[in-house]
């Protein structure tokens, strides 16, 4: 059966490996796995049949051959929110996307692509970083996005949410390292970012009494009004009667 991981690990294995030629990879020995050259709808092709989602007697063919492929059944068309990692864009109007008027790559996850392009001339990645927009941008031509039918299922992920959880728990890292990290796992580092901000700020925040010590007093400092403070705390059945150690909590 087909395997998305199989597909993926050839595509990276490709990393600055061909020159970016259009028209390459497709001809004799470039037409192999270990070519010299390609451009970016041979990478693809040749990605493909090292998944096993198309046989190896396929021609490497151009952005055209793959909306072909998408006639056939061979790749569904989804939403640009829905994109996974082993998933194909395709820029450029069907019928007139050879030569410069299109362009095609992976997604090794939601927020990066591995390509064969012009720009870098080999096999790049670009991610939110750098390039990710401007290669998917329908500003400049349509851009459709695809996914190889008969993939055995990837085990699942971790959601989100729970990648979330743990890195606000120090499991992830700080700074750089966490972001190579959870790129490496396949996530984006800004949407689990933006998770992680709003667990935080959904989170219950607490506030140990001490003496001297009173609702209205804590209320001022923590710069909340004190009906809230009350609201939040249904334990406390006399606002002004509180003892040291008591757990106040603040929002």
């Amino acid at each position: 059966m087909a395997s998305i991981d199989k597909m993926m690990n050839y595509a990276k294995s490709r990393w600055h490996k061909p020159k970016y030629v259009m028209g390459g990879g497709r001809i004799g020995a470039e037409s192999s796995y270990a070519s010299r050259t390609d451009d970016c709808a041979s990478y693809v092709f040749k990605c493909l049949k090292k998944g096993g989602f198309i046989s190896e007697s396929t021609w490497n063919g151009t952005t055209e051959d793959l909306f072909k492929l998408a006639r056939q059944g061979k790749l569904k068309e989804i939403k640009r929110n829905e994109v996974q990692r082993g998933d194909i864009f395709i820029s450029g109007v069907e019928g007139r996307s050879l030569n410069a008027g299109g362009h095609t790559g992976l997604f090794t996850r939601k927020g990066e692509i591995i390509h064969c392009n012009y720009g870098n001339g080999t096999v790049t990645t670009n991610n939110e970083r750098e390039g990710y927009d401007y290669y998917l941008s329908s500003a400049r031509r349509p851009v459709r996005f695809f996914r190889p039918v008969g993939a055995i299922e990837n085990k699942p992920k971790k959601s989100v949410s729970e990648i979330a959880k743990e890195v606000i728990d120090g499991k992830w890292g700080v700074g750089g390292d966490r972001a190579n990290r959870l790129q490496k796992a396949g996530y984006s580092y800004r949407q689990v970012q933006n998770e992680v901000n709003k667990q935080l700020r959904s989170r219950p925040v607490y506030y140990v009494v001490k003496a001297g010590d009173s609702l209205s007093l804590i209320a001022k400092r923590r710069r909340v009004s004190l009906d809230s403070l009350i609201k939040k705390n249904p334990h406390i059945t006399n606002p002004n009667l509180i003892k040291v150690g008591q757990k106040i909590r603040i929002k």
